[in-house]
């Protein structure tokens, strides 16, 4: 993968260009697959709340009241797409 990014100061201007080379070296490092969080497919998300959610289950103590369990798996919902979208959309 490949990243340019334009940042024009009118005229070369070594730092801009250095901050230019900088920003497009960490998008392509991050290695995104999707520009934006609307590009995500339903089967990504609900996979990635499902492994996750999973791994709570599987750790949660025994005896513990519904409410207070769907509580966690909402937490651990929210957790699972807020990481998913740091990770793997370039526009987040």
């Amino acid at each position: 993968m490949g990243s340019i990014f334009l940042l024009d100061a009118g005229s070369p201007v070594p730092a801009i260009e250095q901050t230019a080379a900088t920003l497009a070296m960490h998008a392509a490092a991050m290695k995104p697959s999707f520009l934006e969080i609307a590009d995500l497919d339903e089967k990504t998300k609900s996979t990635t709340v499902e492994e996750a959610q999973a791994k709570a289950i599987a750790n949660m103590k025994e005896g513990m009241p519904e409410k207070a369990r769907q509580n966690v798996l909402k937490g651990v919902e929210a957790k699972a797409l807020q990481q998913l979208y740091r990770r793997d959309v370039l526009l987040e």
